[in-house]
């Protein structure tokens, strides 16, 4: 299942979650804010989140994970060209997995 989460931070920006139905194991795709509210709900329905994607790395698609990040040390995955930047432009190192 695929479940659209509207998250709040400097603006509602959509997180998406890829879920196996009878698995319960999933992923995070862009968690732009409120990482502690994602993982509470992932808690709530007994999803077990195996990894974070980012389409990009903008400040609005990655200001979860470090709250994420409190709670579980779960992998980040960017392409290879991807960097993750904050609202001024500056690198930051989320420990990122480069893919092609």
């Amino acid at each position: 299942m695929i479940v659209c989460v509207p998250v709040k931070g400097y603006f509602e920006v959509n997180c998406y979650l890829w879920i196996d139905d009878v698995t319960k194991h999933g992923f995070l795709i862009d968690p732009g804010a409120q990482g502690h509210a994602l993982m509470e709900l992932c808690r709530e329905n007994g999803w077990i989140i195996e990894k974070i994607l980012l389409t990009h790395g903008h400040f609005d698609h990655i200001g979860g994970i470090a709250a994420i990040r409190e709670e579980t040390d779960i992998p980040v995955y960017i392409h290879e060209a991807g960097e993750v930047v904050d609202q001024s432009d500056r690198a930051y190192d989320y420990r990122c997995r480069k893919v092609a």
